[in-house]
Order: structure tokens, then sequence, then C-alpha cells
């Protein structure tokens, strides 16, 4: 079966880009890559699926595809989906071409499977760090990236971030669920 997914331009690069990319190790072509991607997103249930790469709307044609000799700003790409795991986020532009880079997170879908059918976790906890907060206007970033931007570690971003020192509510509120995410108790 076929994952659909739409494809986007990236809104906002998380954290800073890879400034001196490697040649892919893969030997792959982009077809291969993509019914790889799609048997990864089937087993996971996916839904709702975004690839982002940093290209203008216009790149994008009518039917959803890239249009041809379209050359990304950078080879970066992110893949977003809901899953039976919660909303998952992943980014690479470890790559000299946007292709390897996603097939860099299709492998690495592929290999967090591997690690719940080898039975070395519970309930999904390879996940965890994947997942990603959502906030009504603020940029989606996963939940150990919101706790490192805002001092680190849970107690240091607490600390910052609770209303009774002064800090935003709905910032505070964002930081629970991140604990939350990243306890496994979401």
């Amino acid at each position: 079966m076929s994952v659909p997914y739409q494809i986007r331009p990236i809104d906002e690069w998380p954290g800073d880009l890879t400034l001196y990319r490697t040649r892919s190790p893969f030997a792959s072509t982009l077809g291969t890559t993509h019914n790889e991607l799609s048997l990864e997103l089937d087993k996971l249930d996916a839904e709702n699926v975004v690839l982002e790469i940093a290209i203008s709307p216009l790149d994008i044609k009518i039917d959803g595809g890239l249009r041809a000799q379209k050359r990304p700003e950078h080879p970066g790409v992110i893949l977003a989906f809901e899953s039976k795991n919660g909303h998952l986020r992943f980014a690479c532009d470890q790559y000299l071409d946007w292709a390897d880079n996603l097939r860099a997170i299709t492998k690495t879908l592929n290999a967090l499977r591997a690690v719940e059918r080898w039975g070395a976790v519970r309930d999904a906890e390879q996940y965890k760090g994947w997942a990603t907060l959502h906030a009504p206007g603020a940029n989606k970033m996963s939940a150990r990236q919101f706790i490192d931007a805002h001092g680190g570690s849970f107690t240091e971003a607490a600390k910052r971030l609770h209303p009774d020192v002064g800090g935003d509510p709905a910032l505070f509120q964002q930081l629970l669920e991140a604990r939350k995410v990243l306890e496994g108790a979401v």
C-alpha cells in the first residue's frame, strides 16, 4: 500500500542547518526510497503525512508533485505525520541532496521500528524524543528541543517559565506537555 503525502515548503528549519554536509553513503533511487518510506509509514499507521522541502510554493505542481529541474534552497527535509505513536517529526540535512536526506529518514524509521520488533523497548519508547508538541500559533518542535531551548533541563526551564516568577503561562503549559511526552505519559 502506498501512503500518500503532501509536499510543502519548509516554514522554519528546526535549529541550525548543517554547515558541512557529506556525500551520501546510500546507493538508491528516489523511487526505491519512496516505496520503502511508504512501507514504513504504513507499518506506523501514518496519516496526514507532510514532506517539507526548502522550495517555493511555486515549485509544487497542481497535482502536488515537484516541478522538474527545481533545486531546493538547501537539501534539508522534514517529514511529519500522525501515527499510532502520536505526532512525529523527523528532520535531516546531513547529506548534499534532499533525496538522500529523505533516504536517511526512511532508514531511521525502519531502525526505530526494528527496536520495537526486537523487544528492547515497551510502549514505543523509542519514538518519545521525536514526538512533537502542538501549540496554537507556535512552531512545532520536539519535546527535547523545547526543553533545551528554554534552559536545557526541565528544572531550569521551569524556573524561567513558571508564571509565579513572571513566566508565560502558555509556555509553562508547553513545558509540562514536553515533560509528559518525554516521560511517556502522552
